[in-house]
């Protein structure tokens, strides 16, 4: 089972969720993307540096994570919210 995770915003609305990576809190603007792929990218990108970044597409994981597709050294995103996290990627470039 996933800890738990909470979404507060600034008007004090909560929705409550799963971690599925790291602890601690995060700080942020709420930004959201409607990309279907290059969520690596995303993540990656430092254009959103400092923003919590949340998808509209509802899978998230299914093709892992490669050295080849990063924007950056590692996440430029302060946190990231999906819908449907998979955690069983299943593209032949995956690494992680």
């Amino acid at each position: 089972m996933r800890p738990e995770a909470l979404l507060v915003l600034e008007d004090g609305f909560t929705l409550a969720g799963e971690a599925f990576a790291g602890d601690g809190e995060a700080l942020g603007e709420v930004v959201f993307t409607t990309a279907v792929t290059g969520y690596q990218e995303a993540l990656t990108d430092p254009s959103y540096k400092g923003q919590i970044l949340a998808f509209t597409h509802p899978h998230v994981g299914n093709c892992g994570v490669n050295l080849d597709d990063m924007e950056s050294e590692g996440p430029c995103v302060e946190a990231l919210l999906v819908r449907d996290y998979s955690d069983r990627p299943s593209s032949w470039r995956a690494r992680e």
